[in-house]
């Protein structure tokens, strides 16, 4: 949490932030299951596990039942290669939030959104920035054509052995589910304000014109967030913890 100013205040627009950010952790603690299990079943190496024995089917049906966790599709994607039948291997559960008592749905892995046989994702942030970073990192918003079918941000963390990588676990939030509660915690701001991602593209506003995905241009660069410089038309920016995204403030006039 942040320290208040020299007035004993914390911001409205910093405790929004903070708020945010905590959301987005509770979906990486739940996901925290699936890292460890991943671990533990690719231990021997690359090429000497088959895809039927990671095991994670139990694990995510659980996660995904949770009404607290705020995921609607949740697994693993491996690395090229790390798996001994297959080059390419997406392990992927979704689930209709408005409806937790049914069971998972498994993501065919060998189907692509542009209707190949291959779905090359080695190419999409949330596998590249947590394999290039070794940090987690949360994706999005974007259309999610091949899991979720809608607007969505992805968490992911990377998985590795030994300093190794071998792919990410992560889980999907679908943007329908989660952009009121977002939006809620963006009104005690109490003037226009959106949450943005490090594009500026935004996930959910208050008191502006602009709706899930559309790109603020004048949203200031994320090397600049943590100064929380005020630059044209925004008063405030907060920094939802270390994610990429932050909470902007319209300036008055």
């Amino acid at each position: 949490m942040r320290e208040p100013s020299s007035g004993g205040v914390v911001a409205p627009e910093a405790v929004a932030a903070d708020t945010i950010a905590a959301v987005f952790e509770d979906v990486f603690t739940a996901v925290a299951p699936l890292e460890a299990i991943v671990a533990r079943v690719l231990a021997p190496g690359p090429g000497r596990v088959r895809d039927d024995q990671l095991g994670l089917e139990d694990a995510v049906a659980s996660l995904l039942a949770d009404p607290t966790v705020l995921a609607s599709g949740a697994g693993f994607v491996a690395t090229p290669d790390v798996l001994a039948d297959h080059a390419l291997w997406l392990e992927w559960w979704t689930i209709d939030p408005q409806d937790r008592s049914r069971p998972p749905e498994r993501v065919n892995p060998r189907a692509a959104p542009d209707g190949t046989t291959t779905f090359d994702y080695t190419r999409s942030p949330w596998f590249v920035v947590p394999r290039d970073t070794g940090a987690r990192h949360v994706t999005g918003p974007y259309v999610d054509y091949f899991c979720t079918a809608g607007y969505a941000v992805t968490a992911t963390v990377p998985v590795t052995i030994d300093g190794t990588f071998v792919g990410v676990v992560g889980a999907d939030v679908s943007i329908a589910e989660v952009e009121q509660r977002l939006a809620e915690l963006l009104e005690p701001v109490a003037t226009p304000a959106a949450l943005v991602n490090a594009s500026g593209r935004v996930l959910a506003a208050v008191g502006l014109d602009l709706v899930t995905g559309d790109l603020v241009r004048d949203a200031p660069p994320p090397a600049s967030w943590a100064d929380d410089p005020a630059s044209g038309p925004w008063r405030a920016v907060a920094r939802c913890g270390t994610l990429p995204l932050a909470v902007l403030v319209r300036g008055a006039g």
